[in-house]
């Protein structure tokens, strides 16, 4: 495997904060990429449920078909940490995209997704 295309990442830290289970993996060259080590950290703090809390303080309550959101869309730089991924429902993802992006411009790029798939024979 090629170095460059490597990186280290450390596992659980043991109770003295030190690397009991370092492991390397690849780098994918996908931007939305989210490493698997990431994922479970993200899905552990955020306790497995949709992270948005509305204006009136309360928490959504879903726990199935999550997304994991990055809070700095990737089309504008946003990468993939523990830091910077939440666990959202898909309502919700959307909605936070919409305020990004907009209405309409989210609007078109489900339309041209939903036109890729048919193509595809997979909708």
């Amino acid at each position: 495997m090629d170095a460059s295309r490597m990186v280290r990442n450390s596992g659980d830290a043991g109770p003295s904060g030190g690397d009991n289970n370092a492991t390397a993996h690849r780098i994918s060259t996908n931007a939305r990429h989210i490493p698997a080590d990431v994922k479970r950290e993200v899905w552990e703090r955020d306790g497995g449920q949709c992270t948005y809390v509305s204006d009136s303080g309360r928490r959504c309550e879903e726990r199935g078909l999550l997304e994991f959101d990055h809070m700095d869309p990737v089309a504008l730089g946003g990468e993939a940490s523990i830091e910077r991924i939440r666990l959202r429902c898909r309502a919700h993802n959307q909605l936070e995209a919409e305020l990004v992006f907009g209405a309409e411009f989210m609007r078109y790029k489900r339309e041209e997704a939903r036109l890729r798939k048919s193509a595809h024979g997979t909708a």
